[in-house]
């Protein structure tokens, strides 16, 4: 049952004795419901609610803020602790709730104590924290205290076998705010098997169209990770994230072009994938379909007969495209096999091959030859078989 003071917070008329309520109050559950409603809010309502309870906050009652830190939300973080730090006389609670309090509670603290080095040690130790906001709200304090510690471990972990802990590392440096890391965890994405989860991350460390211009090879490649990933590893609001309606009008590689278009039709061929999802992301993804269907077939055509089939990073991504696409690039593929010594590579290539109908093209013997690793060698031959 929706609480009713909830109910006339959100309504156009009404909200000043329940915004008043709530926090004069102040009623927790009041404001539970409140989170607990918050993912189902437009933007523009969860804004109006922040002004109308910001309204009601003054030197009086501000401690009543207090009562809330046990229920965390990101939409009123900076409601809550802006104002406990401009009424102020709460630093001894604040400090005891950092090193004693949940990890709701703590995740407020370190949001208020961000800028003060005092606490640098608790960050460290807490950036490493299960609950999500917490480890991000460390990271970034660390980051505006420029605590070169845990800088130099986050990078450190990049090089571990652990794919955990490098996704681990690179949620800390994307939060910490370091630009001069994104090399680093360009190299561990390339390295990764969770290349998508990493590439989701690493987007929000700068503006795409910076990072476009300063790492134009890595970037291109991370966002045909995240291409890649939508709806499946990726959630489909990273759409913003990247800019993806922006992104189509400026970039000029077939590769990323043709990757979205067969994504997006992927994506909006049924109802599953964007069912439970926010009207403005669905607005958003049929926004970005009409922009790609309004091109020419032509163009599409055009693009199709660009793809470059050589052994780089875009590789496995260039050949499942022409798979998915069933394009004929036999003849490149074949030239492909001749040059790599990569059984990967080879293996791929097969595999399209006979996906498109073109297997014939190369011999059962030769391709065998050059592998050496027999459960490659395995799978070879049974797409001949």
């Amino acid at each position: 049952m929706e609480n009713e003071l909830v109910k006339k917070l959100c309504a156009k008329q009404g909200f000043e004795t329940a915004a008043a309520e709530i926090i004069n109050k102040p009623d927790v559950e009041a404001f539970s419901a409140l989170v607990e409603k918050s993912d189902f809010l437009f933007d523009f309502v969860k804004q109006n609610v922040i002004k109308r309870l910001q309204t009601c906050i003054n030197k009086d009652n501000y401690k009543n803020l207090l009562n809330f830190l046990k229920i965390y939300s990101y939409d009123y973080e900076d409601l809550i602790v802006s104002n406990l730090q401009k009424y102020g006389d709460v630093e001894d609670s604040m400090s005891e709730l950092l090193q004693n309090g949940s990890d709701q509670e703590k995740t407020y603290c370190v949001k208020f104590f961000e800028n003060n080095n005092k606490y640098a040690e608790i960050f460290r130790r807490l950036s490493s924290s299960d609950f999500e906001p917490l480890a991000y709200n460390c990271a970034a304090a660390l980051g505006k205290i420029q605590d070169k510690e845990s800088l130099e471990i986050a990078i450190a972990k990049l090089k571990t076998n652990d794919d955990f802990e490098i996704l681990e590392a690179i949620k800390f440096l994307s939060a910490y705010g370091n630009k001069s890391a994104l090399p680093n965890m360009f190299e561990a994405m390339k390295k990764s098997s969770m290349a998508e989860n990493i590439a989701c991350e690493i987007v929000y460390t700068e503006n795409i169209f910076d990072l476009l211009k300063n790492y134009p090879n890595d970037t291109l490649l991370l966002l045909n990770h995240i291409v890649n990933g939508l709806g499946e590893v990726v959630p489909l609001s990273v759409v913003f994230d990247i800019q993806l309606y922006e992104l189509i009008e400026h970039t000029t590689s077939p590769l990323l072009l043709l990757h979205i278009k067969q994504k997006i039709e992927q994506l909006t061929e049924n109802d599953e994938y964007l069912f439970d999802e926010d009207k403005s992301v669905k607005e958003e993804i049929l926004a970005v379909k009409d922009f790609l269907n309004s091109k020419p077939i032509g163009f599409w055509d055009g693009l199709s007969e660009e793809l470059e089939l050589k052994e780089d990073d875009f590789i496995f991504f260039n050949l499942q495209l022409i798979s998915d696409l069933q394009l004929d690039y036999s003849d490149e593929i074949k030239a492909l096999i001749d040059q790599t010594k990569n059984q990967t590579v080879i293996l791929k290539s097969v595999e399209v091959l006979k996906s498109i109908g073109q297997l014939n093209k190369i011999s059962k013997e030769y391709v065998t030859s050059k592998i050496t690793d027999q459960n490659i060698l395995s799978i070879i031959e049974h797409c001949f078989s």
